[in-house]
């Protein structure tokens, strides 16, 4: 087997590893997604009162901590709430 081959041989296999770890990144992402918007829907259910005991201070410090994670939907609904309570 002459050098080419050889090398042609190793970048196929990298390539293939790319591809399997490229997918497995997508997957940790929909992952957190999934977490991130269930802690979302969590600090609504409280900020509403829907199936558990209405808590706004609970709501305000899990949409906090989503915020500080870049969570678009939970700056909106703190962005909200000032906007609700400054009226």
């Amino acid at each position: 087997m002459d050098e080419y081959a050889s090398v042609t041989i190793v970048m196929k296999v990298v390539w293939e590893q790319i591809k399997i770890l490229t997918k497995l990144l997508i997957v940790i992402k929909v992952a957190e997604d999934k977490i991130l918007f269930g802690l979302y829907n969590l600090g609504r259910c409280y900020l509403d009162g829907i199936g558990v005991e209405k808590d706004e201070n609970k709501a305000l410090g899990i949409f906090k901590e989503l915020a500080k994670q870049e969570y678009l939907y939970a700056q909106l609904q703190l962005a909200d709430v000032i906007i609700m309570e400054n009226e």
